[in-house]
């Protein structure tokens, strides 16, 4: 009896020894898993540390958002591919595991541990597409790994951890990787790679020659913070994957925290090596790459091992980051593929080396082979099919996964989440200011900033360049201020004697205006004066040109007269050579008319008197033709005179033709005076000859006299419309006159404006020339505040 119940009551200390160990392996787990899921937390501010302010609440952002999303799709589907049945040792499979229909409380536990482990992989990725990737394009990466990749993988290495009667892949073929290194880490930078090479590098990333351009983060301090949280986060990583709450995992931890102590002291050597400095991210991505390496084997290799692991992480990670920015052109902002992808591949495969003897039951070069083969395959898994999915996405993607050049430029805090943090807003508002003003599209196009301070120190220093121009051009300007100064000062002293020098003129130009408006009005008088008289001349030449004209009708009429004489002195010719005949034929008879024949003779005489006083009335009128003065009074005379000579002349005709006649009546009485009659009668033929001729001279002189007498009355109708255009003009010139004197009056009117004016000038140039002068001290006191500022500048450059 005594025996039962002491055997009973070892079995009940068993059962609550295992109880209690069970709730030490669920305390153990969870709190395992919390610290998992602290590195979340130094993951965000590693990343947001190693990028630019303007994209650090991006990168938080997806920190959150990622494990948020791969909580819900691995919870929901990724846990059940991960760890449910296994077909073909391919994928799992459980409806008791999807969407977490009926599991136990340790299935709870687990999923808890291995959720943040998917997490992990995810957010992995953040990191290196930082700053230019679509918010919405990073959950399309995250959905990929948590329902895909990550899960898929992890069945091939891990599917018999919950049910341990699974033949995973490569888990069947003795591939060891205990905590995920390549599981998480490699998985988690493969994926990260495929996504670097499809969205491209930063913009000034790499120069016009390829050449890779630092663009550093904005708070180191920040990165570093971060780092630490996750090397205290990994304790629970590689402690807490033995999910189960003994001593074994204080191995574990002792050779993690030396390994990522080693990676951290080669990383940072080995940085100042190659970099000449010590730069943050060397030691930082040193102690990472030892962690990463160091947990595949962690629960495997001695501390030695875990020393050279984490050495030869630290190594891989700075050469594997020099050939993936040299090389590749793969812009990993915060060296995730080096880190987690290399570190992750090196820890795996380096554990078959360095793992005590007897370790593997096929020996180390076997183990080497299988731990070569899972990374390779992982290799292919997370980064082939991801790349190819990524490139559908894209093409998918409005505008692709990466964001816009502007956005990029900008930051994706603004353009994703309209926040703003740091300098950010600043940059943005100068670079608007500098864009705005100088027409640049992008004034920073040419500019690489190596973060965001060299960014600030660039729009700085534009800010001094500009100042300095401005200086510059406020000297040139002040100087040609205190020049136009003076010379406006000068000007007005100037004007300020023009000023009273006008009004001067004004006074004097008002009394010769009237003087000139009085000579106006006289000048339009004595012309208007003009005007009439040569009216009145006009009027006379056109009676003048009447005058001479009618007198050129009288001596036509003369000529007609004259002609009228030769005619009939022609007729009497031809009766005197009858005459002469009969007288020839009875001269005896003529003998009888010789008394007659004297008789006629004396008429004759008195003819040829006639003659020669109609030849020197001729004559007379040739030269008063000549002279012609006012008189035509003269041509009147001379008309007269012809006239009278001409009656004259046809009285004695006609007492010819009677006496002939009483020659003729005799005639028969008197046959004895025939002979002498025919002696006189011959006499008279002559005496008729010498008339006609006479009368030729007459009518040649009285052509003569009527051709320039026709001219005359040409030239005078001339001289009378001469006169009257003369009269004209004198009327248009008096109208001008009085138009002028009206317009010298209104002149006046002017110059009594002008005169006001004057004066108003002369007022206002006097306060003109004290402006001047008070503008002059002004340029000279501000030349003398921009000489300052010009020699505080060069003070300050003298000074750097």
């Amino acid at each position: 009896m005594e025996a039962k119940a002491l055997e009973e009551r070892l079995t009940f200390l068993e059962n609550e020894l295992n109880q209690k160990q069970l709730n030490i392996d669920h305390i153990w787990t969870m709190m395992a898993a919390c610290l998992v899921f602290f590195m979340q937390g130094g993951f965000l501010l590693l990343e947001a540390g190693l990028v630019r302010s303007k994209n650090s609440i991006n990168v938080a952002q997806k920190n959150i958002a990622d494990f948020i999303l791969a909580t819900v799709c691995f919870g929901a589907v990724g846990f059940m591919i991960m760890f449910g049945g296994s077909i073909g040792g391919l994928i799992g499979f459980d409806w008791d595991l999807f969407a977490f229909d009926k599991v136990e409380d340790w299935t709870f536990t687990f999923f808890v541990f291995q959720v943040v482990f998917c997490g992990t992989a995810a957010t992995i990725v953040s990191g290196a597409v930082a700053e230019r990737m679509k918010f919405g394009g990073y959950l399309a990466v995250t959905l990929v790994i948590s329902l895909l990749i990550y899960p898929v993988f992890g069945h091939w290495a891990w599917g018999n951890l919950l049910v341990t009667e699974n033949e995973p892949f490569l888990a069947s073929l003795g591939f060891i990787d205990f905590a995920g290194s390549t599981v998480v880490h490699s998985v988690g930078g493969w994926v990260a790679l495929a996504a670097i090479l499809v969205i491209g590098p930063r913009i000034g990333r790499y120069d016009e020659n390829g050449k890779p351009v630092s663009i550093n983060g904005h708070s180191p301090v920040l990165a570093t913070f971060g780092c630490i949280i996750l090397w205290i986060g990994w304790i629970g990583f590689n402690g807490g994957s033995t999910t189960a709450g003994t001593p074994a995992f204080a191995h574990i931890i002792a050779n993690t925290i030396v390994s990522g102590a080693i990676g951290g002291l080669v990383g940072l050597f080995l940085g100042r090596f190659v970099d000449g400095h010590y730069r943050p991210d060397r030691s930082i991505n040193g102690v990472l790459g030892g962690l990463v390496g160091i947990t595949a084997g962690c629960d495997t290799v001695s501390l030695w091992g875990a020393i050279f692991i984490g050495g030869g992480s630290a190594v891989a990670v700075v050469f594997a980051a020099d050939f993936l920015e040299k090389r590749l052109k793969a812009d990993d902002v915060v060296g995730a593929v080096s880190v987690h992808g290399v570190a992750g591949a090196f820890g795996t495969i380096a554990l078959a080396l360095v793992a005590p003897a007897g370790a593997f039951e096929g020996g180390m070069w076997a183990q080497l082979g299988i731990q070569s083969f899972g990374v390779g395959v992982a290799f292919l898994w997370a980064f082939a099919l991801p790349y190819f999915l990524f490139k559908v996405i894209d093409k998918m993607f409005k505008g692709g996964m990466r964001v816009s050049g502007e956005d990029e430029m900008n930051g994706l805090n603004f353009a994703e989440h309209a926040a703003t943090m740091g300098a950010s807003h600043v940059l943005r508002e100068m670079e608007h200011v500098f864009g705005a003003t100088s027409g640049e599209e992008e004034p920073h196009a040419n500019f690489i900033a190596a973060d965001e301070a060299d960014e600030i120190a660039f729009y700085f220093k534009r800010l001094m360049d500009r100042n300095a121009s401005l200086v510059t051009g406020m000297q040139k300007t002040t100087s040609v201020l205190v020049q136009a100064a003076q010379n406006l000062t000068h000007m007005s002293t100037n004007l300020s004697a023009q000023a009273e020098q006008t009004q001067s003129r004004a006074f004097e130009l008002e009394s010769t205006t009237q003087n000139v408006s009085g000579n106006m009005n006289i000048m339009a008088t004595g012309v208007g004066e003009a005007g009439t008289l040569a009216q009145a001349i006009a009027k006379n030449a056109d009676d003048m040109s009447l005058t001479v004209q009618s007198v050129a009708d009288e001596i036509r009429n003369v000529m007609g007269s004259i002609e009228e004489i030769s005619n009939s002195t022609g007729e009497t010719q031809s009766v005197l050579n009858n005459a002469v005949v009969e007288v020839r034929q009875g001269r005896d008879k003529m003998k009888a008319l010789g008394t007659a024949a004297r008789d006629t003779g004396q008429v004759l005489s008195l003819i040829s008197d006639i003659a020669n006083q109609t030849n020197m009335l001729a004559l007379n009128a040739t030269i008063e033709a000549a002279r012609s003065g006012q008189a035509g009074k003269g041509f009147a005379v001379v008309a007269g005179e012809v006239k009278k000579l001409a009656d004259q002349t046809a009285k004695a005709i006609a007492n010819i033709e009677t006496r002939v006649l009483n020659m003729q009546a005799g005639a028969s009485d008197a046959v004895q005076v025939m002979e002498r009659i025919a002696g006189l009668v011959e006499h008279v033929n002559d005496t008729a000859d010498g008339i006609n001729l006479a009368v030729g001279r007459q009518t040649s002189a009285a052509d003569k006299i009527t051709g320039r007498l026709n001219k005359m009355t040409d030239m005078t109708s001339h001289v009378a419309a001469e006169i009257n255009r003369v009269a004209a003009n004198t009327n248009e010139a008096s109208y001008m006159a009085g138009d002028a004197a009206t317009q010298t009056g209104n002149l006046n009117d002017g110059i009594l404006d002008v005169k006001q004016a004057a004066s108003l000038s002369h007022t206002q140039a006097s306060s003109l020339k004290a402006e001047a002068e008070q503008i002059s001290r002004s340029a000279h006191d501000l030349n003398k505040l921009v000489n300052s500022l010009s020699l505080h500048k060069q003070a300050q450059e003298a000074a750097e």
